[in-house]
């Protein structure tokens, strides 16, 4: 009995050790992404940022439309759209909303299946287009100097939202499996 609980203790303090790790470890990611958000964004236009949501959302969807439709990237996509939407509802503290404690599960459409696919490439569209237009709404605002907190990488300036919002969703449209890849059947 002893013997089990000491190789149970060890398993605990195993365990301890590797989420402490696993913890550093993203704590360095975050410190090291939040840079690489903030830093240019300190010199970006507004127009600069502009072009690139629309660059980007170009990029994404001509992914997309080498993508297979299966579970996974339509969970990937999923994703990529309720980030959007979440930082979407953060920016909008610069303009005085009230700031929530939610996260970007809150904010992931609900569409599955083949059909859902293309619900999700329309409400993809939809979603870049309301944060371009919320770029305008910012600018003209000018709220530069308001911070807004992200849940993982601290408080960012709205340019640097805006940035995190471009640098993610490039990011993880990387992700999306080509049409050509061996598809599972996770349907």
């Amino acid at each position: 009995m002893v013997l089990l609980q000491l190789e149970s203790s060890n398993w605990t303090c195993y365990n301890c050790r590797v989420n402490l790790i696993e913890g550093l470890f993203q704590a360095v990611f975050d410190s090291i992404f939040r840079v690489r958000v903030e830093w240019p964004a300190r010199w970006a236009s507004y127009s600069g940022l502009r072009q690139g949501l629309e660059a980007s959302r170009e990029h994404i969807l001509a992914r997309i439309g080498e993508s297979t439709i299966d579970y996974s990237n339509l969970e990937q996509l999923r994703h990529i759209i309720g980030i959007e939407k979440w930082g979407q509802r953060r920016l909008r503290v610069a303009l005085g909303e009230p700031l929530l404690r939610d996260n970007h599960r809150d904010h992931i459409p609900f569409f599955l299946g083949q059909s859902g696919w293309v619900q999700l490439i329309t409400e993809f569209k939809a979603t870049r287009e309301e944060t371009i237009l919320l770029l305008g709404v910012l600018e003209k605002a000018r709220v530069d100097s308001v911070r807004i907190p992200h849940n993982n990488l601290g408080s960012l300036s709205v340019k640097g939202w805006l940035r995190y919002l471009l640098l993610h969703a490039e990011f993880e449209s990387r992700k999306l499996r080509p049409i050509h890849e061996q598809v599972p059947n996770d349907w």
